[in-house]
């Protein structure tokens, strides 16, 4: 748990390096903040914002958010 939150600080810290705050991204890709939020910390997946993100870090998905798929986003939540 301590190493995701790691990983979410230092990926909410590039994208602030970036110039993007993650309502940036959500405005952008057309999803709560919430959900950007959900992402960054890998309790949700999406394919949309993971990306988004990627593309303005110049990176792949997989090099930031790995291959293991966490839970997919529920619109019920």
């Amino acid at each position: 748990m301590d190493e995701q939150r790691t990983d979410a600080e230092t990926l909410k810290y590039q994208l602030k390096m970036a110039g993007l705050a993650l309502a940036d991204v959500a405005e952008s890709v057309g999803v709560s903040r919430s959900l950007v939020s959900k992402v960054i910390h890998r309790s949700r997946s999406s394919e949309p914002v993971q990306e988004f993100i990627a593309k303005q870090l110049g990176t792949s998905v997989e090099e930031l958010f790995g291959t293991d798929k966490p839970k997919k986003e529920n619109p019920d939540e």
